[in-house]
């Protein structure tokens, strides 16, 4: 009875941990697609932003402004880096465009996007701290 009742409760943990990481990715997702979108809207438009923060892994399809075919960018590695100043840091990403792939391995890979004031509580309170047991994120 015993070890039933503990596998049991074991499921029903991992369904209520699978159900909070859908959420806490629909809401970082939805921040970080307006953000996106913002800051790209010069160059394009996103038609499509999906983020799996347990895969840690961002995938984003932009139609550039005079293309006529959209683009897709693969962010296959991430981090958010918590402490001074928080971070986010690209560690590996593939276009569908060779001249693109070659300048986000460039330009940026390894590199620190600050993450804007306003979103540093929200990225704190989501990422636990930076809980890396989690998959989310790490400290300075």
């Amino acid at each position: 009875m015993t070890r039933s009742w503990n596998e049991a409760t074991r499921r029903i943990k991992s369904a209520a941990q699978r159900g909070l990481r859908a959420g806490v990715d629909r809401v970082v997702s939805y921040g970080s697609e307006a953000l996106i979108r913002q800051r790209l809207a010069v160059y394009g438009r996103v038609d499509d932003f999906r983020l799996n923060s347990q895969a840690k892994k961002i995938h984003l399809t932009i139609l550039l402004a005079g293309d006529d075919k959209p683009l897709s960018v693969d962010i296959l590695r991430y981090e958010v880096v918590l402490g001074a100043q928080p971070s986010f840091v690209v560690r590996e990403v593939v276009a569908t465009r060779p001249w693109l792939d070659r300048l986000l391995g460039d330009f940026l890979v390894g590199r620190r996007i600050p993450i804007p004031a306003r979103y540093v509580g929200m990225c704190r309170f989501l990422l636990g701290h930076g809980d890396v047991e989690n998959g989310l994120g790490a400290e300075d």
